[in-house]
């Protein structure tokens, strides 16, 4: 649907252009739902498959610019949870009534269908779908037999028939006798030195070479899109690969709930062994449960759980599920019963940040009475006195430790060491924070800004979650390593983490070496970073540094 000359009417997607103002809904009737263009979602809520865009089968969630700060300048970048993509599925949507932050023109265009209420942003190949088109259908050349190698080679041949037809040429006009001379049979025998330096049968020899190695991968169940190709194969000696997906498997383990009240300290003042706890009825650990099942981006699909592999894992080791935006326990979750039992309601959500490297969410507890600390419980007791009709929300936030770090209002004193520990034994850490907040209704938790509700957190342990490797990930990269190529991993996980994982596949031999800064020098967790390796100058003083 589109609005046009004062009224919806449906048209084709072809005949959209920037500045429409269109409807597009999960329940057309269709088997799939695709976007037609780049838009930005002006109201409601949704849930789409981008997976033709970024391989990722993760659903996203798209939320409206209803809460942006409208004084922001649109980024692509930043702003990419209010943009539907061209060419994604649209899975489910919830729309909403056009409110107070719209203009009074689109408040009045409410859709006809109970669709999204979208700004066409791009269209065509201006969009993101259409610039991948172009880059995959003109961005590499074709490759033939005649490759540079070959022009190479016979331009080496070529210098030896140039020398040989000159030394005939000076033979035939000096040492010659005048009479004797003849200049055709001269020229003619100069044009065929030169000439029959290439072999005529050079095309055919690389292209039977190429086909005899072509043969040779396909007996190992290895197929060549372009077959020319395989000669520069040969040139290869540095291997690059992801962690995540490539190495280790996308199904992650949920190891438990770890405390820093709870480690052993060594003698030489380090982590002995933190102790790992599952879930059990304690204040702390259920505050870490509630940030676990309730700071997350999951999505109900046709009865299955999609979304984030280390929040399905979380929700399945704690025995939860979730139903539209409503975190609850499973019947057979013995760990909550009777009066224990609670639900969260998830009213806002401040999406993953790789930035700033954590998440948000704010819910309302529901079904009990808000099971916090003593001092959290007793302060909101002080609160609730003098103020009857506000309602309490939690703000449960989860990420890197070393970014939620700063927003704890106390962290302990070997929270750095216990962190450190797991990531050296190859676990993903994640710290998990929390907090109350006292407001009048939903919409005014919903108008929180993300600065404020990620501030003076309480700190309530780390998740910790295990990552296997693939079975033939060891065996793939011992091969590549015996054929004298260098491994390297580039990931976005933790240092330490990733340098277990490479010296378990054989990337590195020996104990990676971590340069990090000193007292004040130090970022928050100080692992893997270069002091002042920003510009070029340092870059190179760091790598000179790591080759001596």
């Amino acid at each position: 649907w589109c609005f046009r000359d004062g009224k919806w009417a449906t048209i084709s997607e072809q005949l959209l252009l920037p500045g429409d103002i269109i409807s597009i809904s999960s329940q057309s009737g269709f088997y799939e739902t695709f976007v037609p263009a780049d838009c930005l979602l002006l109201a409601g809520t949704a849930i789409t498959n981008e997976s033709i865009l970024t391989g990722e089968s993760i659903p996203q969630w798209k939320v409206s610019v209803r809460f942006r700060n409208p004084k922001d300048v649109f980024s692509w970048r930043r702003d990419k949870q209010h943009v539907l993509y061209r060419g994604t599925t649209l899975i489910q949507h919830e729309a909403e009534a056009a409110s107070a932050h719209l203009s009074p023109h689109l408040r009045s265009k409410q859709t006809p269908d109970g669709g999204l209420l979208c700004e066409v942003l791009r269209t065509g190949f201006a969009t993101t779908q259409g610039d991948l088109m172009r880059t995959i259908l003109n961005s590499t050349e074709r490759m033939s037999a005649n490759s540079s190698e070959a022009g190479l080679f016979i331009l080496f041949l070529l210098h030896f028939a140039v020398a040989a037809s000159a030394y005939v040429l000076y033979h035939g006009i000096y040492l010659t006798e005048p009479g004797e001379v003849k200049p055709f049979k001269l020229a003619l025998n100069c044009v065929m030195i030169i000439t029959s330096v290439i072999p005529p049968e050079l095309p055919m020899e690389l292209s039977l070479a190429v086909n005899t190695s072509m043969l040779s991968l396909f007996r190992k169940f290895i197929f060549c899109t372009e077959p020319f190709r395989i000669p520069f194969a040969g040139k290869v000696d540095v291997c690059c690969f992801d962690k995540t997906g490539t190495l280790t498997s996308t199904r992650l383990n949920f190891a438990g709930i770890a405390n820093p009240s709870n480690a052993l300290l060594s003698d030489d003042g380090g982590v002995g062994d933190p102790e790992i706890s599952p879930y059990f009825g304690d204040s702390a650990n259920l505050d870490a449960v509630k940030v676990l099942v309730g700071c997350q981006s999951l999505v109900a699909v046709e009865g299955k759980v999609r979304g984030d592999p280390m929040e399905k894992a979380a929700f399945k080791s704690l025995g939860w599920t979730i139903a539209k935006d409503v975190a609850k326990p499973r019947k057979n979750n013995l760990s909550l019963m009777g009066s224990d039992r609670f639900v969260l309601r998830i009213v806002k959500r401040f999406h993953f940040n790789p930035v700033l490297k954590r998440m948000t969410t704010i819910a309302k507890l529901e079904g009990a009475e808000l099971s916090l600390s003593p001092s959290s419980s007793s302060a909101a007791s002080a609160e609730k006195g003098g103020a009857g009709t506000m309602k309490e929300f939690l703000v449960l936030t989860k990420g890197a430790p070393e970014s939620l770090k700063g927003c704890f209002s106390r962290v302990p004193s070997n929270y750095d060491d216990v962190y450190m520990t797991y990531a050296r034994r190859g676990l993903r850490v994640i710290a998990l924070g929390i907090k109350t907040v006292r407001v009048g209704d939903a919409t005014t938790a919903k108008a929180i800004p993300r600065s404020q509700a990620e501030s003076s957190l309480r700190f309530c342990g780390f998740a910790t979650f295990s990552c296997p490797l693939k079975q033939d990930s060891r065996d793939t990269l011992f091969a590549l390593r015996e054929a004298a190529n260098r491994l390297v991993m580039i990931t976005g996980d933790a240092m330490l983490t990733a340098c277990h994982v490479a010296q378990e596949v054989h990337i590195a031999d020996k104990p990676p070496l971590l340069l990090q800064g000193r007292g004040s020098e130090m970022s928050d967790g100080g692992v893997g970073k270069v002091k002042g390796a920003g510009g070029q100058g340092e870059k190179e003083e760091a790598a000179r540094l790591l080759q001596s």
